[in-house]
Parts: C-alpha cells; structure tokens; sequence
C-alpha cells in the first residue's frame, strides 16, 4: 500500500495483535507427527504460546474470542507434550536395556528388556507411533527368545505332579542345553539351580533303570 492508502487503514493495531495469534494457529495445524523434527516442533510452540498474552489487545470481543483460542491451544499442545514425554520415557528404556555396560547380570537386562516392552504395549496406539527406537526393541527381544522359552520350561515344571515330573524336568534340561553359552546366561541363578537338580534327578532315574533285578 502507498503511504495515502495506508492512512486509510483504521485497524492496523488490530492486526498487530491478531497476527501472532495467527500464527501459532498456523503452527499448531502445520504439526506432523511423522516430522523428523516434530518433538521440537512441538516444544517450540509450547513456548510460544506461554509467551503470548491478550494484555494489549483492546477490543473486548477479540480479547475473549483470543483468549478462548489461546486456552483452547495450550490444553492441545500440552497433551501433545505429555505424548512425548511418555514416548520418551519409554524409549529411555529400550536405549537402557540395550546398553550392555548397565547390566553385569545379564538376567537383570533380560528382565530389563521386559519391562521395556510392557511399558511400550501399555502406551496409547498415538504414543507408540512416537517411540522411534522400537526397532531396537525387536532385536533386543529376538536375542532373549530362546532363553524366555528355556525359562517357561523350567517354570513348568511342577515337583507336585510326580507323574508328568520326569518328562517335564527332561524337557527343560533339553531347552538349556540348546542354549549358547551367552543365551545361558540370561537365566537367572534360581534357574540354573533348578536345572542342575534337574539333571541330578534324571541321572538318579537312569542309574534306577539300568539296575537289573536281582536273582
């Protein structure tokens, strides 16, 4: 505009104070959660929009029509924050679980891994879609996946049932020795105690049966 038209322009001080209302609107229908930089994007405009006030703002019904926006705002990016945060804590998790250094004991980072995935089941489907490291769950997962199925074994084994005792005791000692050398020591002490009576027992068994009846 010329400087006459300019002059013509009675509510420019309106526009001073609606356009950065505008633009946090702008921002908050621009978000993609898909964005490589969304969880900035995000942060960012929380700031933005705790700085922003309707002090200066005149016209009555514009104050209560932006403040109602702003309100509106801050409720949706506060939960979009508080999405993030619980992402974040969970991916906290899995990087914890895969570092090897965090875990002397081995069955304390199977227990860890674990853990990471509950955490991970328990977020909203919209949360999980932000847990970026998911990949490195699964894989922390297909190598505690043969000492979880020697473990479930173990725990099956009920001393109660004296009938279905051997072939079960059998059936776990079997799934540890499978087990690599690494895999092994997933399981805990507990475990490996049980495995070592297990296998007391079944040898006690064989030595019975290979006593011959005497005459």
């Amino acid at each position: 505009l010329s400087t006459g038209e300019k002059a013509l322009v009675t509510n420019y001080s309106r526009l001073e104070y609606l356009t950065p209302f505008a633009k946090a609107t702008g921002s908050f229908y621009s978000l993609k959660t898909k964005s490589p930089t969304y969880d900035k994007d995000v942060r960012d405009l929380l700031v933005t929009l705790n700085g922003l006030n309707t002090d200066n703002v005149t016209d009555s019904d514009d104050k209560a029509a932006l403040q109602k926006l702003l309100d509106e705002l801050l409720i949706s990016v506060k939960k979009l924050e508080s999405q993030l945060n619980n992402a974040d804590a969970v991916m906290t998790l899995i990087s914890e679980a895969n570092d090897d250094d965090n875990f002397p004991n081995k069955n304390d980072q199977l227990l860890a891994i674990q853990a990471a995935r509950t955490a991970y089941n328990d977020l909203p489907k919209e949360e999980q879609k932000l847990v970026k490291n998911l990949k490195m769950l699964t894989e922390l997962e297909k190598s505690i996946k043969q000492p979880l199925a020697a473990i479930k074994k173990i725990e099956a084994v009920n001393p109660g049932n004296t009938k279905k005792f051997p072939s079960a005791a059998k059936s776990a000692v079997s799934a540890f020795e499978k087990l690599t050398t690494t895999q092994k020591s997933y399981l805990s002490d507990e475990d490996k105690n049980r495995i070592e009576d297990f296998k007391t027992y079944l040898a006690f068994v064989d030595q019975v049966k290979a006593l011959k009846p005497s005459a």
